[in-house]
């Protein structure tokens, strides 16, 4: 996929949809064949969707005892990538079965699609029909600023400044937009 700026400069991004087979087997092709796209990619990379591991203890919840080993592979192979778990909002576990919960879904990323895309958001929805939550994953370009442009900072107290008000109404007035008049 490629992607513009606001400046037309182009920049290519990667998108992995994810889904780990559910036996142990499927799954380390799933980590050798991540491993294997970590090599060829170069630039901004997001992996998102079921992985069906999960990656320590606090992503489980009930069920029988946990295994850390279960663990070890998904793990190694999120670390070895340079791969960043990019967090949730909602509820904490994407599946569930009887009185078993895991987050078993999640969106993962590299460093460069961090500094790309700052301001991603996953958000765990709610479920329909099946026994996992789905995902919504929200990125945004981050805007580049020129070397001069500095970034706008307010001070309470300006507000008791004694020109404040004509200030503000002068600015306003002249049909500028929020950040320029501000």
């Amino acid at each position: 996929m490629v992607c513009k700026r606001r400046e037309q400069r182009s920049e290519e991004i990667f998108l992995s949809a994810v889904y780990g087979r559910p036996n142990s087997a499927g799954r380390q092709d799933l980590w050798a064949q991540i491993r294997s796209l970590r090599t060829s990619t170069r630039g901004p990379w997001l992996l998102a969707g079921d992985f069906h591991s999960i990656l320590s203890p606090q992503d489980r919840k009930g069920g029988a005892q946990f295994q850390v080993a279960r663990t070890r592979a998904f793990r190694s192979c999120v670390d070895d990538s340079g791969l960043i778990d990019v967090g949730f909002s909602g509820p904490r576990y994407t599946w569930k079965r009887g009185n078993l919960f895991q987050r078993l879904d999640r969106a993962l990323s590299n460093k460069q699609w961090l500094t790309s895309f700052p301001n991603t958001d996953v958000r765990h929805l709610e479920r329909m029909g099946s026994d996992h939550r789905p995902i919504l994953v929200s990125a945004e370009l981050s805007v580049q600023r020129g070397r001069n442009a500095r970034l706008f900072r307010f001070l309470a107290p300006w507000i008791a400044h004694e020109d404040f008000g004509r200030i503000m109404q002068e600015s306003w007035q002249g049909g500028m937009v929020l950040p320029q008049a501000l």
